[in-house]
């Protein structure tokens, strides 16, 4: 079976964003406890220092490898048997495409088009992959149309 699905909210660890969350948590905590509270501006104060809290927490958070964009909707590319599937980001709809819908595959040099039987035209950028994800969507793609009967333009 070939298949592969590319999750792009998959985000690295990073200690340097885990330390800069934590001091940015400690900051607005010794802020809203060391603060001068006068009357008119109370409510700035503290919200600022919660803000702050946040702000940190969503740092500390990233840099764990918990990635808060995930919540908003998934961003992925996934290829099988039976379709092809790429969604860009959280916030676009996600182009499906069965495989006797389509009848071209061209890898081209900056991206791979992939057109179909009533020419419309999907791209998939090669610069959001790393180099080993560009050879592995290639080799399931050429598999695929060989099995499919697509043609292939390389």
């Amino acid at each position: 079976m070939n298949s592969i699905k590319i999750d792009f909210q998959k985000t690295p660890k990073s200690k340097s964003r885990i330390i800069v969350g934590a001091l940015m948590m400690l900051l607005s905590v010794t802020y809203l406890i060391f603060s001068n509270y006068s009357e008119g501006f109370q409510w700035f104060i503290i919200g600022y220092g919660f803000a702050l809290f946040f702000i940190g927490l969503s740092h500390f958070a990233e840099g764990s490898g918990h990635t808060i964009s995930k919540y908003f909707g998934d961003a992925f590319l996934s290829i099988d048997d039976n379709q092809y599937e790429y969604k860009p980001s959280q916030y676009k709809s996600s182009a499906i495409l069965r495989w006797d819908m389509i009848e071209v595959i061209n890898f081209g040099i900056t991206g791979i088009d992939l057109k179909d039987k009533s020419s419309n035209i999907s791209h998939l950028e090669y610069s959001r992959f790393t180099y080993q994800q560009v050879q592995d969507i290639k080799s399931v793609l050429t598999s695929i149309a060989e099995k499919n009967d697509i043609n292939i333009y390389k």
